[in-house]
């Protein structure tokens, strides 16, 4: 596996060939790595969720290999995602306007943030109704079978982004932090 700007490569080698062969490609805008509490298969396993949808299961040989690759596969997926050009080195001559961008960029994933919050609130308060009806008829307990379902699918993409969010919150914080001790400037300073 070779992480190589915003893209995943998983190599496979064969005993006819001696050189590695590409296997997979995982595009890493939009997407995030989480540990999946639910996957109980092997240990030090987390999921990547790429941003077209389709996901990965990584096996690392301990739990510093999981920490490590998520550390850097987040890193990646946030840059790529909200277009934030990463620092090459400590010496940028334009940090204030990095600074500037970063700011912009974290109080609309703010926004964002609030947003899924509320839509999570009212899923979540829906699919605990649905759940407590008890229809009367054979069509009607059908229909809230449905209706639960979607919610319960509805829940689980809005937790998915709220998670997605959040990383790209952490890593774009912990870079504006950087930024600030780099440029000399105060969260509380004017550019």
């Amino acid at each position: 596996m070779v992480l190589s700007g915003s893209r995943l490569y998983f190599f496979r080698s064969n005993d006819s060939q001696p050189a590695l062969s590409i296997q997979t490609i995982v595009p890493l805008r939009a997407g995030v790595a989480i540990v999946d509490a639910a996957y109980k298969k092997y240990p030090h396993v987390f999921r990547i969720l790429a941003g077209d949808g389709s996901q990965v299961l990584i096996k690392a040989p301990d739990d510093d290999a999981v920490a490590e690759w998520m550390a850097r596969i987040n890193c990646a997926a946030a840059f790529k995602t909200t277009e934030v050009e990463r620092r090459t080195d400590g010496s940028q001559p334009e940090s204030k306007q990095r600074v500037q961008l970063l700011e912009e960029k974290l109080a609309a994933l703010d926004e964002d943030l609030n947003a899924i919050d509320d839509r999570l609130e009212r899923s979540l308060r829906l699919f605990k109704q649905l759940v407590a009806m008890v229809p009367l008829t054979r069509h009607g307990r059908t229909k809230a079978v449905q209706y639960a379902s979607a919610t319960r699918e509805r829940l689980k993409e809005l937790y998915m982004s709220e998670q997605r969010l959040t990383c790209y919150k952490d890593v774009l914080e912990l870079d504006l932090n950087i930024e600030y001790e780099i440029s000399g400037c105060s969260p509380f300073s004017p550019l």
